[in-house]
């Protein structure tokens, strides 16, 4: 003899699914500030190669940038830009050194160096990058009010500036991003310009 099973109506086996459907999303959904900021901790040293493209109101169309980024916990970054113009950016907890080479384009070079306890801005981003690279929760949460949207695999962090010296110049920043690795970095500035910046890997060091 066969049990069959009991038959389910219509409008049950709707609310069972339906049910499950929403069980599921709840779970993909449940992906949190903590979760990024302890993947990001495990970073040690990361290379990529990036294209950042600009846009604003001063260029007659978006300018792309392409380079090579490298992260070295706690917090050191080096940014080096080939074209269109050579320039390398480094920035560690002294402040921010600009090297740019526009002899093709301006007849000379230039260096700059800004200390970190010089400016506030200076100190601002060079705080909100070690600590956003470095996954530190508390000094993120000191400076920005924090969003996340998504799964492990696909999640959005929102950072809005809670200081005037921040928000004067910049309005969100938005970091995409999959387990423990940052993919794309969106700079809404105060006066209408953005920019983006999208990261291929080459290299991961995780502790």
């Amino acid at each position: 003899m066969v049990i069959g099973l009991p038959r389910i109506k219509n409008s049950a086996c709707a609310l069972i699914i339906g049910g499950l459907i929403v069980s599921a999303e709840t779970l993909a959904q449940s992906w949190t500030i903590d979760a990024v900021m302890e993947g990001l901790r495990k970073l040690q040293r990361v290379e990529s190669t990036f294209i950042e493209t600009r846009h604003s109101s001063f260029l007659i169309k978006p300018l792309e940038l392409n380079g090579t980024f490298v992260f070295k916990a706690p917090q050191t970054f080096i940014k080096e830009t080939y074209k269109p113009f050579p320039e390398r950016v480094l920035v560690d907890s002294n402040g921010v050194r600009i090297d740019q080479d526009k002899i093709e384009y301006e007849g000379q070079g230039r260096t700059q160096f800004i200390a970190a306890d010089a400016h506030p801005l200076v100190e601002g981003l060079v705080a909100s990058a070690k600590a956003t690279m470095s996954g530190d929760k508390a000094l993120l949460e000191s400076r920005y009010e924090l969003g996340i949207e998504g799964t492990e695999e696909n999640w959005e962090v929102t950072l809005v500036p809670k200081e005037k010296v921040l928000r004067d110049k910049v309005e969100s920043i938005l970091i995409l991003g999959s387990e423990d690795l940052i993919q794309r970095v969106e700079i809404r500035e105060a006066d209408g310009d953005w920019s983006t910046i999208d990261l291929t890997y080459k290299k991961i060091e995780r502790n």
